[in-house]
């Protein structure tokens, strides 16, 4: 299976519009079959379908996409075993998470921890992410991350973006609102800041839609260019 809170999203989005399946199947050009198996958590969101939901629905295809990555790479990192087989030899290497993790704040690449750990980048990488070390792109240490360009809002992916500070409830235990539309503005995807206020992206979109604020679109999530 393959459920993930994008393929929730996508039921929410699904039962709201009042179609059948077979008519929210053709109102993104996809047949009823495949439909029902994505619906269903059996098949994976594609990028052509997340583009057509953003069309006709107003459900923003970046979070749906990053919502189903985030959750397929913490099921693969949590089912990753301590011990990685060594790709070149496929011998078992016991890994020192701790020395690693140490490595990667002191400002070593994951590149030249894997070498030295006889490991894949990929390995690292998951480690570092799952013990909540800051992530910079291939190639790059964590010491001196190059600045985003001027006017540039936040990288709209798990790998390239800041995540969002915490976002507490309110005394009464409702979502600070406030908080929220504040980081939507300044250029936080649905998807981050739903996870920093502990929700789902259904009332983050909620809020944005009762305070009128404008959604963006794919053209305000390209990456920009990398600084030489």
């Amino acid at each position: 299976m393959l459920d993930t809170p994008a393929h929730q999203l996508l039921r929410e989005t699904w039962e709201k519009s009042g179609l059948t399946k077979a008519q929210f199947a053709r109102s993104v050009t996809f047949t009823p079959g495949h439909i029902g198996k994505v619906l269903a958590g059996e098949m994976s969101i594609s990028p052509e379908l997340a583009y057509h939901l953003q069309q006709q629905f107003e459900v923003e295809a970046l979070d749906l996409l990053m919502l189903q990555a985030e959750a397929q790479l913490d099921k693969i990192a949590s089912e990753e075993p301590k011990d990685r087989s060594n790709p070149n030899t496929g011998n078992q290497v016991t890994l020192d998470e701790n020395a690693i993790e140490t490595a990667s704040r002191n400002g070593m690449a994951i590149a030249d921890i894997a070498k030295n750990n006889s490991v894949s980048y990929g390995t690292i990488w998951r480690i570092l992410d799952r013990r909540g070390v800051p992530l910079e792109p291939r190639g790059r240490g964590h010491s001196n991350p190059s600045p985003a360009p001027p006017n540039q809002p936040p990288i709209m992916n798990r790998f390239y973006r800041r995540q969002p500070p915490a976002i507490d409830r309110l005394a009464d235990g409702t979502l600070d609102a406030a908080t929220i539309v504040s980081r939507y503005v300044e250029g936080y995807s649905v998807a981050g800041i739903a996870r920093a206020a502990h929700t789902s992206t259904t009332p983050v979109y909620r809020i944005l839609d009762a305070n009128d604020i404008e959604r963006r679109s794919l053209s305000d999530y390209r990456r920009p260019p990398r600084a030489l």
